[in-house]
This record gives structure tokens, C-alpha cells and sequence, in this order.
């Protein structure tokens, strides 16, 4: 392997965190390998690394405390079936058997604002906002109102996504394993008193290509 290729390979590898969907990770791995032309071997040798992570994966505490036999619809579980059948195959064959389990093409986009009901803080009513980040993906989600001091009480639930890139997988044709990357970014402003004339909060989202 060619200093050029490890190099490219090693940069790709790192931004496995940006894929999105997550489970396109196999589909991203597979497209990696297309692109920066490895040799046969090679691959083979990258195919055995990947069933020995997936093993060390499923024997972390915190994973294997999620397979729950009661309930085969958990994530975990398809993730463990899907290795199991693909266990010996190679990277592209496991991209399209996790591509068939979860119907990349139809996946809705995962909120996370079911979260932010379990705050004490929004649930006793001494917080109007509730923030996280992190996630790739902004929401701006109204959660809850009411009269508090003669006034509406009005609760918000931002997710600032991320700054980094996203390599996302194209919807037309999943089968192909195409990613778009761009940046995305959001601003929250949360305003008090009369800071925005009376407004309460503001929020700004976009994307660089």
C-alpha cells in the first residue's frame, strides 16, 4: 500500500463519525475502499479487522446491556443479526444486508426532543428553553405552554446539530453507496427582558457545499 492510499484511507476512516445515517457506515466503508482503489488482499486483511471490531463491540458492557431478547425491534438487536449473517463477508456485502434491514431509503430523521420532556427543570416549570447539541442535526421543537404570572409560558427545544462536516448518503439510489458532504451550522440566541424587544429567543441554520 502506497503512502497516498494508507493516507487517504486513514483520513477516511476519521470521518466515520459525520456519516449520516449512522447505519451507512458499512456503505461508507465500502464506497472508501472503491475510491481509493486497494488491492485485493488489502481488502481482505480490512474485511478480517472489521469482524474482529464488530466482536469487541458487541462484548462492551454498555452495548450488550442493551440487547434485550424481549424486545428483537431495539437497534441493537438488527445491528447483531445483521453481523451475524454477515460474518466472514466482505465490507460491500454487509453494506447491503444493513441497507435491506433498516430501509436506509425511508428512514425518517431521528428527533431527540423526547429527551428534553424528562428535564426537571422544563417539567417544574423554572425553564423556558432546553438545548443540546451535538447530534447533526438541528430542531427547533415547540414542546409545551402555559399561563404562568398572568403571562403564556411558552417551552422550546433547540438541537444546535453540528459545525463539522456531514457525509450524508445520497436518497435516490442507497444501493450505490454515493455520499454528499457539506457543513452544516446553527445559532441559538436566548434574549431576557428586552434584549430582542421582548423576544425570547432566535435561531439561525445552515448549510456550506
Amino acid at each position: 500500500m502506497s503512502q497516498n492510499v494508507f493516507d487517504n484511507l486513514v483520513a477516511g476512516l476519521k470521518e466515520i463519525d459525520s456519516v449520516r445515517p449512522r447505519h451507512a457506515v458499512p456503505a461508507w466503508i465500502n464506497s472508501l475502499l472503491k475510491r481509493i482503489g486497494l488491492e485485493r488482499k488489502q481488502v481482505k486483511l480490512i474485511n478480517a479487522i472489521w469482524d474482529k471490531i464488530a466482536d469487541d463491540f458487541f462484548k462492551i458492557p454498555f452495548v450488550s446491556g442493551h440487547n434485550k431478547w424481549w424486545k428483537f425491534n431495539e437497534p441493537i438487536d438488527k445491528l447483531r443479526l445483521a453481523f451475524f449473517f454477515s460474518r466472514g463477508a466482505s465490507i460491500r456485502n454487509i453494506s447491503r444486508l444493513i441497507t435491506r434491514i433498516y430501509g436506509l431509503r425511508k428512514k425518517k430523521v431521528q428527533s431527540h426532543y423526547q429527551d428534553a420532556l424528562n428535564e426537571a427543570q422544563l417539567n417544574n416549570q423554572t425553564a423556558r428553553f432546553v438545548i443540546h447539541g451535538h447530534t447533526h442535526r438541528y430542531e427547533n421543537v415547540p414542546l409545551d405552554t402555559c399561563m404562568k404570572n398572568g403571562h403564556p409560558f411558552n417551552q422550546m427545544y433547540f438541537n444546535t446539530g453540528t459545525w463539522r462536516p456531514v457525509h450524508e448518503l445520497a436518497a435516490r439510489n442507497p444501493k450505490e453507496e454515493e455520499f454528499i458532504d457539506f457543513n452544516v451550522m446553527t445559532y441559538v440566541a436566548i434574549y431576557k427582558d428586552d434584549e430582542r424587544a421582548g423576544r425570547k429567543f432566535e435561531t439561525w441554520s445552515g448549510a456550506l457545499g
